[in-house]
Parts: C-alpha cells; sequence; structure tokens
C-alpha cells in the first residue's frame, strides 16, 4: 500500500488542474478538433478518431509526463475529469428520457399481453415485452389463427392501411415530444407476411 502511495501524490492544484484539462478535453474540443477533421477527412467516421485527438493523446502525453516524475495523479485527476463529464451527461439523459422501458425487458406472456390496460400501464408492458415476443415467437410464417390466440385479435385498424392487424405498444419519451409504438403485422392468405414496428409522434 505504501508503495502505491508513493506514485500517488495529490495536492490541490495538481488535481484541480488536471481535472479541469479532462474536463474540457471532452466539452471545448470537440467543435474545434471536429472542423479539422471533417476538413482533412470528410467521408470516415469521425467519433472515434475524436474521442483519440481530444481524450486519449492528452492522456498519453500527461501519462508519458506522469512516468518520468514517478507520480500518476496528473493522469489519474484527468481520467476524473473526462468521466465527471460522461456521468453528468448520463445523469442528465436520464432525468430528461427516464430509463426506457424497451431496455427492462420482460419475458413475453400472453395473458398479459392481451390485457388492454397494459399498453396505457405507466410500466408499458407490451413494450417491455416485444423483444422476447420476436425473439422467441418467430411472427412470419404464423396463421391468422395463431396470431389471435397468441396476440388476441386488436381493435379495428386506423393507424395504418397497409398492415391488417395493429396492436398499440405504449409510449416511449422523445427529444422533442413523445412517440407512440406499435406493432403492426400484415397477412397473405390468412398468415403473417410482415411485422414491423411503427413510430408516430403523439
Amino acid at each position: 500500500m505504501k508503495r502505491i502511495k508513493k506514485y500517488l501524490v495529490f495536492n490541490k492544484k495538481t488535481f484541480f488542474t488536471y481535472f479541469t484539462l479532462g474536463v474540457l478535453a471532452l466539452i471545448i474540443e470537440p467543435p474545434v478538433e471536429g472542423y479539422f477533421i471533417r476538413l482533412a477527412m470528410p467521408n470516415q467516421n469521425k467519433s472515434f478518431l475524436l474521442f483519440i485527438t481530444n481524450f486519449l493523446f492528452p492522456l498519453f502525453v500527461i501519462f508519458l509526463i506522469d512516468i518520468r516524475k514517478k507520480n500518476f495523479a496528473r493522469s489519474i485527476s484527468f481520467i476524473t475529469g473526462g468521466i465527471s463529464v460522461l456521468m453528468c451527461v448520463l445523469i442528465l439523459f436520464m432525468s430528461m428520457f427516464g430509463v426506457p422501458d424497451r431496455f427492462l425487458r420482460k419475458q413475453f406472456d400472453s395473458a398479459s399481453w392481451k390485457n388492454e390496460r397494459s399498453v396505457e400501464s405507466p410500466k408499458s408492458i407490451r413494450l417491455r415485452m416485444i423483444d422476447d415476443l420476436r425473439d422467441k415467437h418467430k411472427l412470419e410464417g404464423k396463421s391468422k389463427k395463431e396470431i389471435d390466440q397468441l396476440l388476441g385479435v386488436p381493435n379495428e385498424n386506423k393507424y395504418s392501411p397497409e398492415y391488417d392487424y395493429v396492436y398499440g405498444l405504449g409510449s416511449v419519451k422523445g427529444l422533442i415530444e413523445n412517440q407512440s409504438l406499435w406493432l403492426a403485422i400484415k397477412f397473405r392468405d390468412d398468415v403473417v407476411v410482415k411485422t414491423e414496428i411503427l413510430r408516430r409522434d403523439m
């Protein structure tokens, strides 16, 4: 433990200086460096290049200084600043949009699906079950009778004339306004030939 502390000697000035640099590396530099990267490589994926130039390269330089000084407090402070930015972005995202119901996956249950109240539920039961439904029950190729037994007969389709059955899944929060999601099914000769998840602004 004493040997580790020998290489992690912190002081307020060092910590706040390199912590601030870590924050700035992810906040201020991307627009500036992104402009030059777009000029040099207009057709390339820039996300990884930005991460290298904005954060990893400065960290590498700081790490080399720490090796020479035999004190890694600068690198740790810089990384802490970067992580703080990412945590703030995550907290902001979660406060604005919450945890998407679709990420709270639930095992498909036919009885719960058929319960119309599940669509209005704040937990959006159908939305949480849709991934499991599509993973474990291949809908394409099933007969209309099988779909009726599995999912029930939906209300009259007023949303998309292209499809025969449309099941409300619930709503998700969008950047500007909420969106409602629907499972749409198309039959041909009473056999499912196409399924799709439809999105509509509320």
